[in-house]
């Protein structure tokens, strides 16, 4: 043993001497792993080895092959009482050479595969202060809690207790919401973990000293959009998520809205248990949202007091994701401050709060429903609403600019009968101040009474007096170390910096647009509400519509790919779907446009549609970069039910396939799935000329989108209930074949075909007369091969299938010309399509030089797929 102490000692000293750049880390680890390698009985040579591990890794460009190599061999000395400490040192520099979320993984993994309780204690401890080292970015929380829970149910006291003092160092980082995986512990365990808990309750995480995270502290990250990714990042965003929304079944919902209200508390238990099982749930919840807003207005107290109880728990198992649901769900929880019992304002402000702990404000402060809220003459609503923003308004930085809507009610409320309310209003009126100003509030007097307008102004002085100041933005340092348990704040401090002083930013831009023109029309701003000026509406249409954003289709992409906003799938659309796009636009649409875009007056929509084929051609880049928005757009038109805007909206997507046509542009997958499901829908309408021209798109989307995967959407087109549909889908399927051959059927020609085939047995003749002619499109090219392709048909499908293929055989040329006559011709000059559809002349077009034009596509077609 003493000779092989030399040897090590030698061997440190030689390590030592090594630059970084010559240090070969994998043949020296694995020359220390040569036996006896990590089995070493000398506890002193063994110190020495594991001292040289540390060496290599904080010296050497030390890899995750080094790595792996000794990692083994240090979690089984870990729990030794001479050579624990080295090996712990040794582990601190692997993970600050590999990165602690990597190397914590793999040494959790190995301590709880072996059975050596002492091991996976000091393995639990060592976590525990490299977490506070290191920080917790990146590190798998699901693979954590896995490991946790086996320690938990540890027999080795040791083991157990090393796990609880893991997860309080976690609960500095994660907070609450960490305690939701542990609920179903027994009781005394679950008191130890509580207990661990209050010990850190308050505390701020240590800044990282060690890792990737102690270079980030010094960057330079005061941008604002930086502050957002942080916040992004955040550990929030490694919690694992369930999707519940294939338990929310029908049933359920039918239960939830039940006349009998001991039948609706059984829905809600349900409810109760479902979000209780998940722990964390994605966003997605389908109709519950709709089902929970209506028991807010339930008869029965207890049901809305329930109803709040399973708010506040989707505020917990969402997380920031519930910001989606606060104008449909979170404002009517603010209607409910209103109620005359006091228990249910309680339970009402309670969940209001829940719900801004993760979303932070903006979303709350935006539009007109928070001022709609406060202009009722309530004075139980008015006193709880008031008194929460005069509690949340001071730790905001920055606020959007429809705050400015509420001032008139708040003036009201400084003069309401009830005592209550003048005093919150007035504990309130200097918050307001803060962040709009003392000019803008007192300009806001102006529609008052004159005793009244008197009166406020006195008070906004006094107010001007006692006005705090705006939070001072956080610390470079602090972002960095504390962004997980400031959630609350980072969510509203970096959302609402999102809008980085809008109330003076506006205005100032404003002028700037009308700052070099006549005096007579500074004249006319003067006189009037800058809101409503003209002028100023006319400057703002003169720019753009579509607004070019860098990265922005990109983002939206992995957004909805993440789970972070809606699906673009539903039957008919729900508010919480228009709303997403209405926010998804807001960034790259002009606001007038889009103010046209969703107004309830269908004239408006057509408006709208009229000044996007104006900017089609004008504005093409910005077309294709909101392309995505435009497709979900019109996917709404085709739900409405006036018919001038469904036609004018075909007739924009003729134009816009043309000119995507040209650019060469492709459909994404994303713009492909939610949209075309919804056009199939049209081709099953009851006008023949809405028909005609979606088959005309369906054509033209082929120059853009692949037809094989056109294909797809078609054949589940011909799953719908309705008749037209079904059989424009076959009509549509059979061009298909004929002009790109059978390679276009997916997934094989066999499965399509006997798909095809099963609608020959359909009630409606014209369905049975399309899924014929189609399978005779493909007799016609490969003859009776069809009969082995399309399978088993019943005798009577089957004489049917045969004495078509006879008659269409005896009459090729007239059935090829009534076919051509039947469906839209197979566009494929651009240049003439958008001449065609200007002027009118496809439907004058005679049925011969139709089908001479279409001979002639086909031809080229056939030929293009041989060389290929």
């Amino acid at each position: 043993w003493k000779e092989r102490l030399a040897c090590m000692e030698e061997f440190q000293k030689a390590v030592e001497l090594m630059n970084k750049t010559e240090m070969p880390c994998q043949a020296l680890v694995r020359m220390l792993a040569k036996k006896p390698g990590w089995k070493e009985t000398n506890f002193q040579v063994m110190q020495i080895k594991l001292h040289i591990v540390a060496l290599v890794a904080q010296k050497g460009t030390f890899s995750k092959t080094s790595a792996q190599i000794v990692l083994d061999g240090l979690v089984d000395k870990i729990g030794d009482v001479k050579c624990g400490s080295n090996a712990k040192e040794a582990l601190t520099a692997i993970a600050e050479a590999c990165q602690l979320p990597w190397t914590a993984e793999q040494v959790m993994s190995m301590a709880f595969s072996q059975k050596n309780p002492k091991n996976q204690s000091e393995t639990l401890n060592w976590l525990s202060n490299a977490i506070k080292e290191f920080g917790f970015t990146g590190l798998n929380v699901k693979a954590f809690i896995s490991n946790v829970r086996t320690a938990l149910g540890a027999t080795n006291p040791a083991v157990r207790i090393s796990a609880i003092t893991l997860l309080g160092v976690m609960f500095l980082y994660v907070g609450p919401p960490l305690r939701m995986f542990f609920e179903d512990e027994k009781p005394a365990l679950l008191s130890q973990i509580d207990a661990e808990f209050e010990k850190v309750q308050g505390q701020t995480p240590p800044a990282a000293t060690r890792g990737s995270t102690r270079h980030n502290i010094g960057s330079d990250d005061g941008e604002e959009g930086e502050e957002q990714e942080d916040s992004g990042n955040d550990v929030m965003d490694l919690l694992p998520r369930a999707d519940i929304s294939d338990k929310i079944t029908s049933e359920l919902i039918s239960k939830i809205g039940d006349k009998n209200w001991k039948i609706r508390k059984e829905g809600l238990d349900e409810v109760t248990n479902i979000v209780n099982e998940a722990k964390f749930i994605q966003p997605n919840i389908g109709e519950l949202a709709p089902a929970l807003k209506s028991r807010l207005n339930d008869s029965n107290k207890i049901l809305i007091q329930q109803t709040l109880t399973i708010l506040q728990q989707l505020a917990t198992a969402m997380g920031p994701n519930i910001k989606q649901h606060v104008k449909n769900l979170g404002i009517p929880i603010i209607t409910i401050l209103g109620d005359s019992k006091n228990n249910v304002r309680v339970a009402s402000l309670a969940t209001v709060n829940a719900w801004t702990e993760q979303t932070g404000m903006k979303e709350w402060l935006e539009g007109e429903d928070l001022s709609e809220e406060l202009k009722k003459e309530n004075p139980f609503l008015r006193q709880e609403l008031l008194g929460w923003l005069a509690e949340k308004l001071p730790t905001l930085r920055t606020v959007p600019s429809d705050l400015v809507l509420c001032v008139p009610h708040l003036y009201s409320c400084l003069e309401d009968r009830n005592g209550d309310v003048r005093k919150k209003a007035q504990d309130a009126l200097p918050f307001f101040m803060m962040h709009l100003g003392f000019e803008k509030m007192a300009k806001a007097t102006g529609k008052l009474k004159p005793a009244s307008k008197d009166q406020v102004l006195a008070m906004l002085e006094k107010a001007k007096a006692n006005m705090p100041a705006k939070p001072a933005p956080p610390s470079k340092t602090s972002r960095a170390v504390g962004a997980a348990p400031a959630k609350s704040q980072a969510a509203s401090g970096s959302n609402e910096d999102y809008l980085s002083n809008t109330m003076e930013t506006k205005p100032d831009a404003k002028k700037a647009k009308t700052g070099g023109s006549a005096p007579k029309t500074k004249a006319i701003q003067g006189k009037k509400v800058p809101s409503k000026s003209n002028l100023k509406d006319d400057d703002d249409r003169s720019g753009p519509v579509f607004i070019l954003v860098p990265n922005g289709k990109e983002q939206r992409m992995k957004d909805e790919k993440g789970l972070k906003v809606l699906k673009w799938n539903f039957t008919t659309p729900r508010d919480e779907y228009i709303e997403q796009l209405k926010t998804q636009m807001s960034s790259c649409v002009a606001k007038w446009l889009q103010d046209e875009m969703f107004h309830a007056d269908f004239q408006h929509h057509n408006r709208a549609l009229s000044v996007m084929v104006e900017h089609l051609e004008s504005e093409k880049d910005g077309v294709i970069s909101c392309l995505d928005l435009i497709l979900k757009w019109i996917t709404l038109r085709f739900f409405d039910t006036n018919t001038s805007v469904l036609m004018k909206t075909l007739e924009y997507l003729k134009l816009l396939f043309i000119m995507l046509n040209q650019e060469e542009y492709h459909l994404t997958e994303n713009e492909a799935t939610s949209f075309i499901p919804y056009l199939t829908l049209k081709v099953g309408e009851s006008k023949d000329v809405i028909r005609r021209d979606v088959r005309a798109i369906l054509n033209r989307m082929c120059l853009v989108y692949p037809a094989s995967k056109m294909f797809i959407f078609i054949m589940d087109g011909t799953k719908s209930k309705n008749s037209k549909q079904r059989a424009e889908c076959l009509e549509e399927l059979g061009c298909l074949i004929e002009s790109y051959g059978m390679n276009v059927c997916q997934p094989t020609p066999g499965k399509a075909l006997k798909e095809i085939a099963i609608h020959i047995g359909d009630r409606d003749n014209t369905v049975r007369n399309a899924a014929l002619n189609t399978i005779v499109t493909v007799y016609n090219v490969h003859g009776d091969q069809v009969f082995k392709l399309i399978g088993n048909l019943s005798e009577k499908d089957m004489s049917m299938l045969e004495e078509r293929i006879k008659r269409s055989a005896k009459r090729p040329n007239a059935a090829s010309s009534r076919q051509v006559d039947e469906k839209p011709q197979r566009v494929q000059n651009t240049n003439a399509s958008a001449n065609m559809l200007r002027k009118g002349a496809a439907e004058d077009m005679s049925s011969k030089l139709k089908y001479v034009m279409w001979r002639k596509y086909y031809i080229t077609v056939q030929h293009f797929h041989s060389v290929c």
